[in-house]
């Protein structure tokens, strides 16, 4: 993904987010009330994500068995962002129930030593694997309906129904032409209007 693509991706999320939190306000959905978990690494995670074997070649069949398109949470400790993304999108049940529904969802994080193997099958730490996917920041959540083939990253936090989007255009994949910020652009333009 260009460096553009994720500015204007960035400028999108900060500029509907106020305006997309107003109409969603209306529309409210319940909030899940666990306690945030951490792991021994620091990490946020939910009670939900799936352990991944270490191999994403092996995550990308468990997902496929299940029906499901593989999310990576890329994160790290001490991650504001992260921590946002956990305490609010997290929390609420429509995205959470979305998710459930068709992503099968592991947790990476940025700096980790913890070995992992690629899609090509070298093993390397979780930090390594991230310089050779380009996940520079975090959070990041990179999408895989096939090994190897990235479908779309969520580069950076993003407001909830901002990340909700980024989901369904995940499943969706709208106009195979559209971009996903011009998808998310539409959508959010439909709904206004609707």
């Amino acid at each position: 993904m260009g460096i553009v693509r994720a500015l204007l991706l960035a400028v999108l999320c900060l500029g509907v987010g106020a305006s997309s939190a107003q109409a969603t306000s209306k529309t409210a959905t319940p909030l899940l009330k666990s306690a945030l978990l951490k792991s021994a690494h620091g990490l946020y995670v939910q009670s939900w994500f799936k352990q991944s074997s270490g191999d994403l070649r092996q995550d990308m069949l468990a997902a496929q068995k299940a029906g499901k398109t593989l999310a990576i949470f890329w994160e790290q400790d001490g991650c504001h962002y992260c921590q946002a993304m956990h305490e609010v999108n997290l929390r609420d049940k429509s995205i959470t129930d979305y998710i459930n529904s068709h992503f099968y969802v592991i947790q990476y994080d940025l700096h980790g030593n913890k070995m992992a193997s690629g899609w090509d099958g070298k093993s390397l730490t979780q930090s390594d694997l991230a310089g050779k996917l380009s996940v520079r920041g975090t959070p990041t959540v990179l999408f895989y309906r096939e090994a190897g083939e990235e479908v779309t990253r969520l580069p950076g936090y993003a407001k909830p129904p901002i990340f909700k989007k980024v989901f369904e255009y995940v499943v969706e994949k709208g106009d195979k032409d559209a971009s996903l910020i011009d998808w998310i652009r539409a959508k959010l333009s439909a709904e206004t209007k609707g």
